[in-house]
């Protein structure tokens, strides 16, 4: 505190310390936080964690790094000792056994039963096929592999499952998805789309 003006003195500037990571990353940059912008809720801190690029692993005759967000030394260490292991063994090889992408968007019915006769129409395979036909038109290239409906009272959860044939995006996903609903919407006038979903990949 100033004793001549009874103000508070500003706190003293204390030097930034370099990190001290696993995996030699001393005296690396250390960059400003961005600001802290709360999404929902009330944020009252921020945690930040170190990434760091391990390996390098051998997969399919390619050589990459594996990146890694911990401060966990010993997690790091068990890291490079499995990377380790695959990279004398002569590296590792993938095989993709599907290649979909999955959404889920939210219906709303006026009652239990006609979410229940909802479900019941969607799992008809005639009703399926020519979803099927809708879905292909909208998005070009895409292919509907299964829509699986999961109830909640009145609301009903569709999983939508499908693959772009190796063409678009996230607009194209999003066009198929929504052309889809409106759809089912012409045969169920009392449906209420709560929320279309984001496509997420669903890949293994």
């Amino acid at each position: 505190e100033d004793a001549a003006t009874g103000r508070l003195s500003p706190a003293p500037q204390l030097p930034r310390r370099q990190p001290s990571t696993p995996g030699g990353l001393e005296g690396a940059e250390v960059l400003p936080p961005p600001p802290l912008v709360p999404a929902s809720g009330l944020a009252v801190s921020r945690l930040v964690l170190p990434l760091q690029l391990r390996g390098p692993v051998l997969l399919d005759g390619e050589s990459l790094r594996v990146p890694l967000a911990t401060a966990d030394a010993e997690l790091v260490a068990q890291l490079d000792r499995g990377l380790q292991a695959v990279r004398e063994s002569g590296g590792c090889r993938s095989v993709v056994l599907s290649n979909s992408y999955v959404n889920w968007p939210v219906l709303l019915f006026p009652s239990v039963h006609r979410a229940g006769a909802f479900r019941e129409w969607v799992m008809r395979a005639v009703h399926f096929n020519a979803l099927q036909q809708v879905f292909r038109s909208a998005t070009g290239a895409g292919e509907l592999l299964s829509l699986k409906p999961r109830l909640g009272g009145r609301s009903v959860h569709l999983r939508v499952m499908f693959s772009l044939g190796g063409q678009g995006g996230v607009a194209t996903a999003a066009e198929g998805v929504e052309q889809l609903l409106l759809a089912l919407r012409e045969h169920f006038h009392d449906m209420k789309i709560i929320s279309l979903g984001a496509a997420a990949a669903a890949s293994h």
